[in-house]
């Protein structure tokens, strides 16, 4: 390779890289919910287990509302 292709090549590197870093990457389809998928939704929080570990509780919102 010559010493004017060499330089070449790292100039066109140097422009290019950047711009390619910068690139957004390809865009995924947002997903579109119904409202009745929206509100058929439940949340589970606090769960903690039973001093011999085999129960959890939880609160759950899924008959809509909160309940242990």
């Amino acid at each position: 390779m010559s010493s004017w292709s060499l330089v070449f090549h790292s100039c066109a590197a140097l422009v290019l890289l950047p711009a390619l870093a910068l690139a957004a990457p390809a865009a995924r389809p947002v997903k579109q919910y119904t409202i009745e998928q929206l509100l058929e939704t439940s949340e589970v929080v606090g769960a903690s287990f039973s001093p011999d570990e085999k129960r959890v509780l939880f609160s759950s919102n899924g008959t809509g509302v909160f309940n242990v």
